[in-house]
């Protein structure tokens, strides 16, 4: 079972401000939730039985099939349909400008010689930075406000994006405070373990960018969910990392995939010159930006229909025990 833009809805009586909440409900109650209807209350016995064997099959119907449908299905050339591939495009193109940019910053850095040649290397190496500095700020705004629509959209099952703000009115100019708050706590344990694993032997780097890859979405679906980028903790993110551990972990493999492809395809380009190396890696950055909030969107939709189902089990329990104390009664 894929998305689809009809068979979810958002949960009614939200507010104005509270678009970005990823609390969805169906529009058809889950399937088993009016199963109590048919139970022989009269039979106490059989409608535990009942009740633990509903309990017992709801983790198969949801098994790794599903979730491999779910990550897998559509996912891949979504970076490349009609309705994203001018955002895909933008992408592509401002990660190929940026990455020779900030490489060149790094080799006047690193570059040696004499005093005054190494003067020049750092007033280079500043130049470079600011210069990419500005246009990483450019770009923020944008990657940004698309990031966070392909997820939002996502989230509410849709399967094409349909709600692109305008920039030219600044639409979504605010969205990238999430994502940065998002990057700079998540990277803030990998930053505070750096000295440790400076004394162990450990690139620090590598740290920091652990933490990122498996903070950053945890945080930033709990800043959503909280409608504020200054939460981090929403309880109910935090319990799907555990109550739906085989959707988190399929998450974050092919998350890592994609990191590993990116570094992979960076070192083996390295060879071929600085142009080709930017071409390279730049159309993977650009093109795994939206394949990776694609990859969050479907997360989220899976845990908003786990919390529906959750709530629609706690509604029939509470039911089923209404109706057996009444029994009990009679």
């Amino acid at each position: 079972m894929t998305p689809s833009e009809n068979n979810i809805k958002p949960r009614q009586g939200r507010a104005e401000d509270d678009e970005y909440a990823l609390r969805i409900e169906p529009d058809s109650p889950p399937a088993g939730q009016n199963a109590g209807s048919n139970r022989d209350l009269g039979d106490r016995e059989r409608l535990v039985e009942q009740i633990v064997a509903e309990e017992e099959a709801a983790p198969r119907s949801a098994g790794g099939a599903t979730l491999r449908r779910l990550f897998f299905s559509g996912t891949f050339a979504f970076p490349f349909g009609l309705d994203v591939l001018a955002q895909t495009l933008s992408l592509m193109f401002a990660a190929v400008v940026l990455v020779p940019v900030f490489k060149v910053a790094l080799w006047f850095g690193g570059a040696g010689g004499g005093p005054f040649a190494g003067v020049a290397m750092a007033v280079g190496s500043m130049l470079m930075c600011a210069l990419g500095g500005i246009f990483l700020l450019a770009c923020i705004v944008p990657a940004s406000a698309w990031g966070l629509t392909i997820l939002r959209d996502t989230s509410y099952g849709g399967e094409t994006i349909k709600s692109w703000p305008n920039l030219l009115a600044f639409e979504g100019v605010a969205e990238s405070v999430y994502l940065l708050a998002g990057a700079i706590m998540a990277a803030v344990p990998g930053s505070m373990a750096v000295p440790l694993c400076n004394w162990l032997g450990i690139p620090g780097v590598w740290v920091v960018a652990v933490s990122e890859l498996f903070l950053f979405p945890v945080f930033l679906l709990s800043m959503l969910e909280n409608t504020t980028p200054l939460n981090p903790f929403a309880p109910a993110i935090w319990r799907s990392v555990f109550s739906q551990w085989r959707a988190w972990g399929m998450f974050f493999a092919m998350t890592l995939g994609l990191a590993g492809v990116v570094v992979l395809t960076d070192f083996g380009s390295r060879f071929a010159g600085l142009f080709w190396n930017a071409m390279a890696t730049g159309l993977l950055l650009g093109a795994g930006w939206v394949f990776y909030f694609r990859l969050l969107g479907r997360l989220a939709w899976h845990c908003s229909l786990s919390w529906a189902d959750e709530e629609s089990d706690e509604s029939a329990c509470e039911e089923d025990g209404g109706r057996l104390s009444s029994g009990d009664e009679t």
